[in-house]
Parts: C-alpha cells; structure tokens; sequence
C-alpha cells in the first residue's frame, strides 16, 4: 500500500513554486541572504541538539504566543475533534475493555487533550514531555495521572533508561512534534523507545506548501534524507523508520485537514502511522 500525499493547488501554481525555488536556491548558495522555505532552519545535522539550539526551543515556548494559541484553540473547541486528540481516540477504539495504559506524549506543549484522556480513562497515566516551563502552562491541569516533565524530551528518554528506572509505556505519541525533528535525532529518539515502548504512533503535517511536485509518495521518501517541508520542517518516512526499529505497520494512512477541528489550512494534510513492538 503506497501513501500518496497530493497538492490542491493548480499545475500554474506548481510552477511558480518550481521557479522561486530555484531562484531562491542559486541567491541562498551565492549570498546566504535569501530564505527560501527549502533552505531555511535545515542545517543543524546532529543527533543532539546544541545548546544555542536548546536554549531556542526554550525561548520558542516561553518567551512566545503559541502557547496561548493553543490553550485557546483546545479549550474552546471539542477537544475529542483536535488532532491532538486524535491518537487517544485511536487508543481508546483499540481497547475496549478498561483502559489501564501508561502513554508519553513527546512535545505535548498545552496537555489539555492529555488531561482530558486520563479523565475519560481514569485508570491511565500519562508522561507529557516538553521544552518550557510546562508547569507553568498547564497550572489548571490538576489529574494526579498527568506527569508533566519540562525539558530536552530525548534527554528526558535516556534518563528513564540510565537511572534503570524499569519504566516501561504501552504508547508513545508523537502529534506534530516528529515533523520538526532531523532524521539523526529521530534515530536517536527511536533507540531509546524501542527499549521502553510497546507502541509509537506519529499524526505529523504533511502540508506541500513549497514543493513543485503534483505529489509525494510517503513510503518511497529516503530515510536518511527526509523530504522537506517548510520553516525546518521534515516528512519523514515513517513506515521505514518503525519497521528499522522493530515495529510492525498497524495502520498507516493520508488525512486531510477536515478531519479535525483545528484551524489549518486547506492543503494541510497529515500522516498517521501506528506501530508495534514485533521484537
């Protein structure tokens, strides 16, 4: 089963697109002063972040407004029809007896849909990890169940494993958090998750705003060179990457924006992969 991600836009606009590109590039090579969507926020390399890069993601959380975006945007909004929320669903559709599960949600930013989980299925737990001062920006999630642990979420990971603290997940989720993670600290994430998680689901953007191409197909993207988005964005192939790590294709599939409540544009489609631990 291939996974194809097409445009909604006109071949005119394809064009247009293929001709700033290339533009864009040749002036980036020659002048390192014009950023195309292709080029910028794509040169960090390693399999660990730096610390200006880590001092960054702090900064992006608490010094910025997107944290108060999405406080709104869950909280005034059907929570159980976010993209948030979505994997939980899944979840949920999964098991039908009580739900007794201990999840980490890598990148949960506001854990209001993480909250709202644990209080439909008071008998799990659930590890948010993030950047920022995250006690701080969920202070009105009070559920007992709800671990929040601000900082590096890769360093977090190792540190339940050097510490040997047996810590063991059903799920890990990744919501639009992967699709901003180079492919080398991506390897690095799956390493320690194959150690301590029984099952990884991604839901990640999968929005061709700067590309020519009429369409991707998911499966066929290089592993090692992920296909890039925009503003430091990757699509990732993600079926190679579960399988690489012993994780077998549950369900995988295109979705378009429509299937959710957030406010996205109309080529803003996502990706979902879920897998299992076959190994």
């Amino acid at each position: 089963m291939s996974l194809i991600v097409k445009q909604k836009v006109s071949y005119f606009d394809l064009i247009k697109r293929y001709v700033l590109n290339k533009i864009s590039y040749v002036i980036f090579k020659f002048y390192e002063r014009y950023y195309n969507n292709n080029v910028f926020s794509y040169e960090f390399k390693g399999d660990y972040l730096s610390p200006d890069a880590l001092e960054n993601a702090e900064s992006y959380i608490n010094e910025g407004d997107a944290i108060e975006f999405y406080k709104k945007e869950m909280n005034y909004s059907d929570m159980l029809k976010l993209s948030q929320y979505y994997p939980y669903l899944k979840i949920e559709q999964d098991k039908k007896d009580d739900l007794n599960l201990k999840i980490v949600n890598i990148g949960c930013f506001y854990a209001g849909c993480d909250n709202l989980f644990i209080e439909r299925n008071p008998s799990c737990q659930v590890y948010g990890l993030d950047f920022g001062n995250l006690e701080k920006y969920n202070y009105n999630l009070k559920n007992k169940n709800l671990h929040l642990i601000s900082g590096y979420p890769l360093m977090t990971l190792e540190s339940f494993i050097e510490k040997n603290s047996n810590i063991q997940f059903d799920y890990t989720i990744f919501v639009r958090t992967a699709v901003k993670i180079n492919i080398e600290q991506l390897y690095r994430y799956m390493r320690a998750l194959t150690k301590i998680s029984e099952n990884i689901i991604f839901l990640e953007p999968a929005k061709l705003q700067s590309s020519h191409l009429p369409s991707i197909d998911v499966d066929k993207i290089d592993i090692d060179n992920p296909f890039k988005l925009y503003r430091g964005m990757y699509l990732h192939n993600y079926s190679r990457l579960l399988e690489n790590y012993g994780y077998q294709i549950v369900e995988k599939k295109v979705m378009s924006q429509d299937n959710f409540n957030n406010s996205l544009t109309k080529d803003h489609d996502f990706v979902y992969f879920h897998g299992a631990k076959t190994i």
